[in-house]
């Protein structure tokens, strides 16, 4: 195909379509290419990366999302499985997850970096930027990358992403509307199911059959807020972070200031389970440290999974999910066999406190609880982290089929349900996944009966949220008298 402003026309076997192909010729200073799940946006950024990189000798072309794990695990799968050549060259060397550059016969380069190892991303030059997961990033992340925009050896220097619709105040789409006071910072540029020829039926369908805010955003491609957020106060770029790192890769624990560690465990089969294991510190705080989310898995796997994580992390208590209380017996007779390390758990599995709107000592419902560890305190900081790129034996059906595969993917269409009057009620909705956030419930209640942050009382809920709405004030008040 032949591609404006190319010195020379180049000949592919990618035939782009619809978004893909308006991508191509797209020369704007940012571009963002959005909308619903499976509709090749990856494969699109890949071709015009692989393309610029062949076309323009010493062209620097850098690919960057949150971290380098991610990166690992979402896009470079798709550039080395689908757009690079079979047995091309760049594949040689190190794996996917280490490599640190693919440099092409003309000198053109192409470097895949996290925002976690930032002195790569701006210690050069570049002819364009690509960010996977546009949505992940923060707005000065974002226009930090212009000022690498100065290698030149493209007619035209480019900031471009990709991303899924996400809420409509997210700043990467206000970007790409103008409003009286300025044009549109960044050109959208839309996709669509139709763009990507190797879609399939069963793909759709299983599009089709999600639920809230993911069918709004993930099969119909429309930029919505979930209605009815259990945990409003959730915020991505607040709760989900980030973690130190040591030389070796590991997550440094003590930088985090986690004292001991403890595992939550909602059982799951033909739905997902969730086993996540949790840090806390001397103030209470909590951090998910590892997590497994699976389908399909005998209790047999998931009590082998627990004892190799108790030899790494040494729990103090598993707190499971306590509607079955034969798995729990079940659990912990397979947890009291040795280890391969020698370690013998013992009866260390035990049931929840499974509340989420009833009264346990105090008039205050797992809901609330939950909530209260999101609110920052005094000192502007919340008790309750999700670490980043920790999830392991992850399911890739899970992940393939746009479904929740971790918790921080359920939180934000974890919705309240509403009656068929539709008035929001005080349970939540069954229709949503849910099992990350019962099992992040379990470990809050667990924490909070041993750190009782819940006598740290927030601040009044503001008229028109969904804490006002319910009446959660009221129980704020009445804790605040037992808590003196």
């Amino acid at each position: 195909m032949a591609i404006a402003g190319a010195k020379r026309r180049v000949e592919h076997r990618y035939e782009p379509k619809g978004g893909a192909l308006e991508l191509l010729w797209a020369r704007q200073p940012e571009i963002l290419l959005d909308g619903p799940a499976g509709t090749g946006k990856s494969r699109a950024w890949g071709e015009y990366i692989y393309w610029i990189a062949t076309t323009f000798p010493g062209a620097r072309i850098l690919v960057a999302r949150k971290t380098r794990v991610s990166l690992s695990e979402s896009w470079l799968v798709t550039w080395e499985e689908k757009v690079l050549p079979p047995g091309s060259p760049l594949l040689r060397g190190a794996t996917r997850s280490h490599r640190e550059s693919y440099v092409f016969p003309n000198r053109s380069v192409v470097v895949p970096a996290g925002l976690d190892s930032p002195r790569k991303l701006f210690s050069s030059e570049w002819d364009l930027i690509y960010v996977n997961e546009a949505t992940e990033l923060k707005e000065d992340e974002w226009e930090s990358f212009h000022r690498g925009l100065r290698n030149h050896k493209v007619p035209w220097q480019q900031l471009g992403g990709d991303c899924n619709p996400d809420i409509p105040t997210h700043w990467i789409n206000q970007r790409c509307i103008a409003n009286p006071s300025r044009p549109a910072l960044c050109r959208r540029i839309v996709s669509a199911h139709e763009d990507n020829p190797s879609i399939t039926p069963d793909y759709l369908a299983r599009l089709r059959s999600l639920t809230g805010v993911r069918y709004k955003r993930l099969y119909l491609g429309e930029w919505c807020a979930a209605e009815g957020q259990v945990w409003e106060n959730y915020d991505r770029d607040i709760h989900l972070l980030t973690p130190p790192r040591l030389e070796d890769g590991r997550v440094d624990y003590a930088a985090l200031g986690i004292q001991w560690f403890f595992a939550s465990f909602d059982w799951g089969f033909t739905a997902p389970g969730c086993l996540q294991v949790w840090g806390a510190c001397e103030d209470g705080t909590l951090y998910r440290v590892c997590e497994i989310y699976r389908r399909n898995e005998l209790l047999e796997t998931w009590a082998r999974w627990v004892r190799e994580l108790h030899d790494e992390f040494r729990f103090l208590a598993v707190v499971c999910d306590p509607s079955r209380n034969d798995a729990i017996v079940a659990f912990n007779r397979l947890l009291c066999p040795a280890s391969p390390t020698g370690t013998s758990l013992g009866a260390i599995a035990r049931g929840a406190e499974n509340s989420k709107t009833t009264v346990k000592n105090a008039e205050l419902s797992g809901l609330d609880i939950v909530r209260s560890w999101l609110e920052p305190g005094p000192l502007k900081k919340p008790h309750l982290y999700l670490l980043r790129d920790v999830n392991r034996h992850v399911d890739r059906a899970l992940m393939e089929a746009s479904q929740p595969w971790r918790t921080e993917d359920e939180l934000p269409g974890y919705v309240y349900w509403r009656n068929a009057a539709g008035v929001l009620t005080e349970q939540t909705d069954p229709a949503v996944p849910d099992h990350g956030c019962d099992a992040l419930r379990y470990a809050v209640w667990f924490a909070w009966e041993r750190f009782p942050l819940a006598k740290r009382v927030t601040e009044k809920y503001k008229p028109g949220t969904l804490g006002a709405i319910l009446g959660h004030q009221k129980v704020w008040e009445q804790t605040r008298k037992r808590a003196g």
